[in-house]
């Protein structure tokens, strides 16, 4: 029934009826309260901060991400957040396994998908900062059988794979029902075929010459897998260089990068902790059969997201993490530099990592994963904003996939962009709480003529009214006071509003705070230099700088 006309009926019956009405009213928001109930999602989550900036980042995610798993059909989504180089929130959302109802938690161990491919051109760089490996060298240097692109016109280098410009097709990471080979053994039967298994055989296993163009390739990272256990001196493999060189020193104790995603491989600890991954199809939960690729470098880490966060933070902090130096500074720098032509408007590709908006203070960096067909992941890093992210879903909707963690990064760049800065409020006191609030009043009169250029006095009346009216945000500083506001109006009214009489006032007599103090509350309140109220400061007075 609609609740509207509902309403409308027990306004016109008698008593007794009314009485009734309401206790079928009651029925109906009764039944609605229990709908809403079977379609919210649990949450198992660990808050490591106190402090209220990133308090409300997280409350923000809390209530957007249940949106995103019920409108995606999302079992469940596993989620790290960073920011300036801590871990501040760890949540799971959903299940962890659909059938037995288990919670996802912070805790729960995914399949990364692509995104272990960041650990390979990790481990590569490592040997190229230690001079065993450079970005130049002929692969045919490092590898026990010989490779040619039979399309020329040249060898491939170490620096074509890692920006997938070697001329090898994409290969599917040469996925197999059973155990795999060993890595050599795969690489090697792949590059003596002259086609891909992908597209039922008929796709080229060469696509270009050397050099020529991108094309994403699962068979070309995993030849610097090949190389990594090649080339390193202590002679280990691919795996165990990755756990002694990058995961161990970070601290990952929950990850590991196994040969095969199998129990015979994977530590109990981590296999205990694994979620059950679903190929949705429609409202069809499809629990998702094993699956194990051969050539694991370009895509088979096992992790949770805390863990994988550390070496995101470490790219933000040039290479340093836990007081471990993972990659050198200058190293970053480079891989996160776009080393070709740009992918499309906004998109660069660094060494391995994919670059949006290189050069802005949106530039970030990232990388997604999936693993066939049952989890997807994202992987970002903001250098400017210092904010990092890692957010895994247990499933690959078929055909197409879901969305649900590619949601997630852009909901976060967007909430520190427009938040307001990250800057430490006073506490609260009778003298600060005045020179608030008179602030408050000096730039709300000024704005409407400095940003909006709205000519003539502001009518009396209507301020009165809007302050009369004024109200304080539930759990925000109480810091109002509306006869300083008043003082803040009148004070820059007989300054004037003229440009010169705006933006001298701060320096003038008639104002009651100091410039430096202006600048401080603006803050507080929000405000962000460069932005909207540079406009009533003296150009080059320091309105550009960011405390």
């Amino acid at each position: 029934m609609d609740l509207h006309r509902f309403i409308r009926i027990v306004a016109g019956t008698r008593v007794r009826e009314v009485f009734l009405a309401s206790v079928l009213l009651s029925s109906i928001l009764t039944v609605a309260a229990e709908a809403q109930a079977e379609r919210s999602v649990p949450i198992t989550e660990t808050v490591h901060t106190e402090r209220l900036f990133e308090l409300q980042l997280i409350d923000a995610l809390r209530d957007f991400v249940p949106h995103v798993v019920r409108a995606q059909g999302t079992p469940g989504l596993n989620l790290a957040l960073g920011y300036r180089g801590r871990l501040i929130w760890e949540a799971g959302f959903g299940y962890a396994d659909a059938a037995s109802e288990k919670s996802m938690t912070p805790e729960t161990v995914y399949h990364s998908g692509s995104l272990g491919k960041t650990y390979t051109a990790t481990a590569v760089m490592q040997l190229v900062d230690r001079g065993v490996l450079s970005l130049d060298d002929a692969i045919n240097e490092h590898l026990p059988f010989e490779v040619s692109n039979p399309l020329g016109e040249r060898d491939i280098t170490v620096h074509d794979l890692l920006t997938h410009r070697s001329g090898i097709s994409s290969g599917g990471a040469m996925g197999v029902w059973h155990k795999p080979m060993p890595l050599a053994q795969a690489l090697q039967e792949s590059f003596d075929s002259d086609v891909s298994p992908v597209g039922g055989g008929v796709t080229p296993f060469w696509v270009a010459r050397v050099g020529e163009r991108y094309n994403y390739s699962n068979p070309g990272l995993a030849t610097l897998g090949l190389i990594v256990e090649t080339v390193n001196p202590e002679g280990l493999s691919f795996a165990d260089y990755v756990q002694k060189h990058v995961m161990d020193p970070l601290g990952m104790e929950s990850s590991q990068y196994p040969p095969a995603q199998h129990r015979d491989y994977v530590r109990p600890e981590i296999w205990e902790q694994m979620s059950t991954g679903y190929a949705r199809m429609g409202g069809a939960l499809i629990p998702t059969i094993p699956l194990y690729f051969s050539h694991y470098p370009a895509g088979g880490v096992l992790a949770k997201p805390a863990d994988h966060l550390r070496l995101l933070m470490a790219m933000l902090a040039g290479g340093r993490y836990n007081d471990y130096q993972v990659l050198e500074a200058e190293t970053v720098e480079q891989v996160l530099t776009p080393q070709h032509d740009e992918l499309g408007p906004g998109l660069d590709l660094g060494l391995v990592w994919l670059l949006r908006d290189h050069g802005q203070p949106t530039m970030s960096f990232s990388h997604a994963g999936g693993h066939m067909f049952g989890w997807r992941t994202d992987g970002w890093g903001w250098p400017d904003l210092d904010v990092s992210v890692v957010v895994a879903s247990n499933q690959w909707s078929l055909p197409d996939s879901a969305p649900d963690v590619s949601l997630i990064p852009p909901f976060i760049e967007n909430w520190m962009l427009h938040a307001g800065p990250d800057f430490e409020i006073a506490p609260p006191s009778e003298e600060w709480t005045w020179k608030v609030s008179y602030v408050r009043g000096v730039v709300y009169a000024a704005m409407f003529r400095m940003y909006v250029g709205v000519p003539g006095e502001m009518p009396q009346d209507a301020l009165d009214h809007a302050l009369r009216s004024t109200r304080m945000l539930d759990g925000a500083r109480q810091d109002w006071d509306e006869e300083a506001f008043r003082q803040g109006v009148a004070d820059i009214r007989r300054a004037g509003f003229g440009y010169a009489a705006v933006t001298g006032f701060w320096a003038s007599d008639l104002c009651r705070v100091t410039e430096e103090e202006a600048r401080r509350i603006l803050r507080e309140l929000g405000t962000r230099f460069p932005g909207a109220a540079s406009v009533l400061f003296p150009a080059g007075a320091g309105g550009e700088a960011e405390e």
